[in-house]
């Protein structure tokens, strides 16, 4: 059984195996999740820092590496490792988490189980990636699981997620799970920007504007007299009569030029 809430015991030998105690198996460290130079340096620091902890008896209320419980490991991993506080208890360790999916875990998540039934959360783990959760069981101390053990899913209550870690992740732009890099054949191809040189674009005449006719000059008003033949007399007419004519002969000359201007 894997709770935090028994005081079973278990002793640790001083190699790389923790054996149970009641005759269970045994843990190596090389079941460890692989810890590279991808990984964001908070990931890193809190993954070497709980890698520490393997072998670690377990003992209820226990606090240090000569007996820890499961809310106290993964305590103080974040306080070790990232100067996180979190609450001591797994219930109050989820409360403070935020809640997540379990397909969205990411190394530095918390996983919550209700491991002596109920709907009452008695026992935490640490994902470390891969598939994989570090925790301080009842039986066999600080040891690594496969999450998706029989067990670990039937009693799975909740994924969380601190806040304070993923805002460290965040700040680093390593917030979300690596991806593959891309093959060579796969890749883009990448592309070489070359200035074409441009072509001067043809310029469409523009019709051309009608030439306005120069505005015709005004011609000076003429006063035309009949010529007097020799010998010939010449009418007596009135001083009125000659106005009249005068006045007419202007009046025509002056309508003769704007009709000419006109129709030019």
């Amino acid at each position: 059984m894997t709770a935090c809430g028994s005081s079973r015991t278990v002793t640790a030998s001083k190699g790389r195996k923790v054996t149970n105690t009641k005759g269970g198996g045994s843990l190596s460290k090389i079941d460890y999740a692989i810890i590279d130079g991808s990984m964001d340096s908070s990931s890193r620091a809190l993954l070497t820092e709980a890698k520490k902890w393997l072998g670690t008896p377990y003992k209820y209320g226990g606090e240090d590496k000569s007996g820890v419980d499961c809310s106290g490991f993964v305590m103080n991993v974040y306080r070790n490792a990232l100067n996180i506080k979190l609450p001591r208890s797994s219930s109050k360790q989820m409360e403070y988490s935020s809640s997540i999916s379990k397909r969205d875990l990411i190394p530095g998540d918390l996983l919550f189980f209700t491991t002596i039934g109920g709907n009452y959360v008695s026992h935490v783990g640490l994902y470390i990636g891969e598939g994989k959760m570090i925790h301080s069981s009842t039986s066999r101390g600080v040891m690594v699981s496969k999450v998706d053990e029989d067990y670990f899913v039937k009693t799975f209550a909740a994924a969380g997620r601190v806040d304070a870690y993923y805002a460290m992740l965040s700040r680093s732009g390593k917030n979300k799970s690596s991806k593959p890099k891309a093959t060579e054949s796969s890749a883009e191809p990448s592309f070489r920007y070359e200035p074409v040189a441009e072509v001067p674009k043809r310029k469409t005449p523009e019709p051309s504007k009608p030439t306005a006719a120069p505005a015709a000059k005004p011609q000076p008003i003429q006063i035309q007299t009949p010529a007097v033949s020799s010998g010939a007399k010449t009418p007596d007419i009135s001083a009125d009569e000659a106005r009249r004519q005068v006045l007419n002969s202007l009046i025509e000359q002056k309508l003769d030029s704007i009709y000419t201007s006109t129709a030019q």
